[in-house]
C-alpha cells in the first residue's frame, strides 16, 4: 500500500516521502516524548546520493580533512559547565549560534535524511528535548543592539552523535571556509567571551531560559577583573566573527526566500502545464515538441534591427491552427482519457463521519465530434453523475459552519448505501460503463482506459475515499491527478486558492444547491472544461490584438521607408526622359579663371573699402598723442584717454 500512496503523491505534485524511522534503544539525551521514534528501522543510506552536508563535512570513517571538524565516531566527551547566569565561558570553548542550530536539518541535510531528520530529532520542538546548556553575547552595538544566544560546540557534535548513531546517517559539522559564521572561537584575548544563562532538557524550560538573559553590564558579585587589554587586531577579528554570525542568518532567511519563491514559481509554471494537458486530451491542442512560452508552435526568424526585429515579434504570433469554438476541436484527443471527478461530504462536527459521496465522469469519446460552442457548455451534457448517501449517516445534515443540502443532487437520482459497501460503490464509477450504466461508452467495454482523477481540493477528497476504504493509488491506469483550485489560479493568476462558488460565478455558469457532493463533482468538472476551452480562446484573442498591434508598426514602418526612397530619387531626377537636358553653360576652366582673375565683385568691394578707409584717416591727420613740456628735456606724457568715450 506504501508503493500506491507514494504514487499518488507523485501524481499530486507533492513526492514520495520516507518511510518512518525505526524505535531503537533511545539514548540517554535522544528526545523522549509520546510520538517520538517511529517502529520501522531505516536502512542505511548511500552518503553520496541525500546529504549535500557531504559535501561539507567529514563522512565518519573517512580520510581526516584538516579543514573539517568531524564528528568522531565513538561518543563525544560532554564538557560539565558548573557555572552561575552571567559568569564568563572557560577561554578556548567554541560555540554554535542556536539560531543556525534549529535550522540545521533545512539547511545541511538533503535528500530523504531530511524527512528522517526532522521527523525524530526537530518536528514539534523535539530538539529541545536534548540537554543544552545555553550562553549568550552581545555584538558591538553598532551590528546590533540584541545579545545572541549560543550552545556549546561539543554538545552541537554529541546531538549530530546520536543523530547518527540512531539513523545510521552520516552527518557532520560545516566546515569554517563554507559557513564561518557556524562556529565561533573565543579566544583568552581580551575580547568580550560568550557567558552563561543556563541548562535545559525541555522546550518549555527552554523558552524560559533564553527570556533570561541579563543585561549588557551584568557582571557577577565575584567576577575579577580582566588582566588581558585586547589589542586592535583582536577587537576587530571579534567584530569579524560578530559580524558573520549575524550575517549568517540573514543569508539563510534570505536563502529561505529564494527558495520558497523558486517553489512558488515551479508550482505556478506546473499548473499551467495541467491547463494544456486537459486542452490536449479534450482535442484543443496539439502535442508539439517546440512550444513557445503561450504553448503552440511557432517558427519564429533570427530577430535583427528595426523591421526584421518587428517581423520577427509577428511571426512569434503566428498559431499554427486558431481554436473555433463554433466548429469540433481541430486535434485528436490525446490518450482518450476519462475524467472522473470526486467529492466527499463529511458531517462538519466530526470529518470521521462521511454521510455524502458525489462521482461525476467525462468521457473523452463522448464529445469526440461534439461542438464545444462558448465555454464548452455542449459539452457539459454529456457529464454523467451519481449520488451516494450513506444510511447510517443520513439523519445528520450540516448547517453550522456551511448549508448543506444532501436531498437537492440535481443531476439524477440519489442513492442509499451502507457505509461498508461504500467502496464497492465507488470502485464500480471508476470501471466501464463507469458513472451512468444505462449510458455506455462508444468505446470498447473491455478496453481499460486511461483515468484522470479530478477535484476542486483533491487532496482532502482523496483522503475521505481512503478512509471509506477505497484508495484510488491503486488503479493502475491511474494517468494524472487534476485539482481546478490550481486550474483557476493559473488562469486568474490567483494567489490564493478560491472555493467552487466563485470559481463558478467568474465562469458564467450557474451553480445550484452547492455542498450537495453529487452537484460540486459536476460543477467542478463544468469548470474544469470552462476553464480549458476559455484560456485558451482569451489567449488566442489577445495574441490576435498584439497581431494588429504588429502589424500596424510593419505598415507605418514600410511607408516611411517608401518616403525615404522617393525623395531620394527625385533628388536625382533631371526632368524625366522628356526633357532634353536645356541650355548649355559656360565651360567648367574659363568660369573657374575668370574667377580667379578678377575675383569676385563681392570680394573687390570690401578690398577697396578696406583700403579706402585707410587713406581717408591718412588724409585727415591724425592729432598727436604727445606733447611738449616746458624744460629743457621735456618728457614726453601720453595724453589720457577719455573716460566718456564711446566704446564699439
Amino acid at each position: 500500500m506504501g508503493d500506491n500512496i507514494d504514487r499518488l503523491r507523485a501524481l499530486l505534485g507533492e513526492g514520495a516521502r520516507e518511510a518512518p524511522a525505526s524505535q531503537e534503544e533511545p539514548h540517554a539525551n535522544s528526545p523522549q516524548d509520546s510520538t517520538a521514534i517511529d517502529p520501522v528501522d531505516y536502512a542505511s543510506t548511500d552518503p553520496e546520493d541525500d546529504e549535500k552536508i557531504l559535501s561539507i563535512s567529514r563522512v565518519l570513517g573517512g580520510e581526516m580533512d584538516p579543514k573539517i571538524i568531524s564528528v568522531p565516531e565513538s561518543e563525544p566527551e560532554l564538557p560539565a559547565y558548573d557555572l552561575e547566569t552571567g559568569e564568563l565561558a572557560p577561554a578556548g570553548h567554541n560555540f554554535v549560534p542556536l539560531k543556525a542550530l534549529e535550522k540545521y536539518h533545512h539547511t545541511y541535510v538533503e535528500g530523504a535524511n531530511r524527512y528522517k531528520v526532522n521527523r525524530n530529532y526537530f518536528d514539534k520542538q523535539k530538539f529541545y528535548t536534548h540537554e543544552w546548556d545555553f550562553f549568550y553575547i552581545y555584538p558591538p552595538p553598532e551590528l546590533s543592539p540584541n545579545a545572541s544566544v549560543l550552545v556549546p560546540l561539543a554538545q552541537v557534535e554529541h546531538f549530530i552523535w546520536i543523530i547518527n548513531r540512531h539513523l545510521k546517517t552520516h552527518l557532520g559539522i560545516p566546515i569554517m571556509e563554507r559557513d564561518p559564521g557556524f562556529i565561533i572561537d573565543c579566544p583568552d584575548d581580551g575580547t568580550p567571551r560568550p557567558r552563561y544563562i543556563g541548562r535545559s532538557n525541555d522546550y518549555e524550560t527552554a523558552v524560559l531560559t533564553k527570556k533570561a538573559i541579563p543585561s549588557k553590564g551584568y557582571r557577577p558579585p565575584n567576577e575579577p577583573a580582566s588582566s588581558t587589554k585586547p589589542s586592535d587586531e583582536s577587537l576587530e577579528a571579534f567584530k569579524e566573527r560578530m559580524e558573520e554570525m549575524l550575517e549568517m542568518d540573514k543569508k539563510k532567511k534570505q536563502a529561505l526566500k529564494s527558495k520558497k519563491q523558486a517553489v512558488r514559481f515551479a508550482k505556478q509554471q506546473g499548473w499551467n502545464r495541467v491547463t494544456k494537458r486537459v486542452q490536449r486530451y479534450l482535442g484543443l491542442r496539439g502535442r508539439q515538441t517546440e512550444v513557445d512560452e503561450w504553448g503552440i508552435k511557432v517558427s519564429a526568424p533570427t530577430a535583427g534591427d528595426g523591421l526584421a526585429k518587428i517581423e520577427a515579434d509577428l511571426a512569434k504570433l503566428n498559431i499554427k491552427t486558431q481554436i473555433d469554438v463554433t466548429k469540433p476541436v481541430p486535434f485528436k484527443q490525446e490518450s482518450s482519457v476519462v475524467f472522473i471527478c470526486v467529492d466527499v461530504e463529511a458531517y462538519e462536527k466530526n470529518h470521521r463521519l462521511i454521510t455524502e459521496i458525489g462521482i461525476a465522469t467525462l468521457d473523452t469519446a463522448d464529445i469526440a465530434n461534439v461542438v464545444p460552442e462558448d465555454r464548452g457548455t455542449n459539452w457539459f451534457s454529456a457529464i454523467r453523475a451519481r449520488h451516494f448517501r450513506v444510511k447510517e449517516f443520513g439523519h445528520l445534515n450540516n448547517t453550522e459552519y456551511l448549508q448543506g443540502c444532501a436531498d437537492m443532487f440535481r443531476f439524477g437520482t440519489s442513492e442509499w448505501i451502507k457505509i461498508a459497501d461504500a467502496p464497492k460503490s465507488v470502485a464500480d464509477c471508476f470501471k466501464a460503463p463507469f458513472s451512468n450504466p444505462l449510458s455506455p461508452s462508444p468505446i470498447d467495454p473491455f478496453e481499460k482506459r486511461k483515468i484522470v482523477l479530478v477535484g476542486h481540493d483533491l487532496p482532502a477528497d482523496i483522503a475521505f475515499l481512503r478512509q471509506l476504504g477505497y484508495d484510488p493509488g491503486n488503479l493502475s491506469n491511474l494517468l494524472e491527478c487534476t485539482d481546478t483550485t490550481h486550474m483557476y489560479r493559473a488562469f486568474r493568476q490567483e494567489p490564493n486558492n478560491s472555493g467552487l462558488g466563485k470559481v463558478l460565478a467568474d465562469l458564467d455558469i450557474a451553480g445550484w444547491d452547492l455542498h450537495n457532493a453529487g452537484n460540486d463533482a459536476v460543477y467542478t468538472l463544468q469548470a474544469m472544461v470552462a476553464i480549458a476551452v476559455k484560456s485558451l480562446v482569451e489567449k488566442q484573442g489577445f495574441r490576435e490584438r498584439e497581431k494588429e498591434v504588429i502589424e500596424k508598426k510593419i505598415k507605418e514602418a514600410m511607408e516611411a521607408a517608401a518616403e525615404v526612397v522617393r525623395e531620394n530619387k527625385e533628388g536625382w531626377s533631371s526632368g524625366g526622359e522628356d526633357s532634353d537636358g536645356g541650355v548649355p553653360g559656360p565651360p567648367l576652366g574659363e568660369e573657374n579663371t575668370q574667377q580667379q582673375q578678377y575675383g569676385s565683385p563681392g570680394a573687390n568691394r570690401k578690398e577697396n573699402s578696406a583700403r579706402g578707409g585707410a587713406s581717408y584717416g591718412a588724409a585727415r591727420g591724425m592729432k598727436s598723442s604727445w606733447r611738449r613740456r616746458g624744460g629743457s628735456n621735456p618728457a614726453p606724457v601720453r595724453k589720457p584717454e577719455r573716460e566718456d568715450r564711446d566704446v564699439f
